[in-house]
C-alpha cells in the first residue's frame, strides 16, 4: 500500500513510521556486519602476531617462556 492511496492521516503516520522501522533495522543489520568483521579481522591479526612471536623462540626452553607470558597477557610479551 502506497502512502498516496492512504486517505486517513493516521494512515500516513503508521506508513512513514513502518518505513522508518525498516530502514533503523537495515542501518542497524548493517553496522552489525560491520561489526562482526572488524571483530574477527582483529582478532586474526592478534593471532597472527602470537604465532609471529612464538615462531622467533630461539629453542624450546625460550618457547615455553613466550606461551607462558602469551598466557598472561599481552602487556607481558609486547616490547
Amino acid at each position: 500500500m502506497s502512502i498516496a492511496t492512504m486517505t486517513t492521516p493516521n494512515a500516513v503516520v503508521t506508513a512513514m513510521r513502518s518505513a522508518g522501522h525498516d530502514i533503523a533495522a537495515s542501518i542497524h543489520a548493517a553496522l552489525e556486519h560491520l561489526a562482526n568483521g572488524l571483530l574477527q579481522s582483529m582478532e586474526e591479526s592478534r593471532r597472527n602476531r602470537e604465532e609471529a612471536y612464538l615462531a622467533e623462540s630461539a629453542d624450546l626452553f625460550d618457547l615455553e617462556q613466550r606461551m607462558r607470558s602469551l598466557e598472561r597477557g599481552p602487556s607481558a610479551w609486547s616490547e
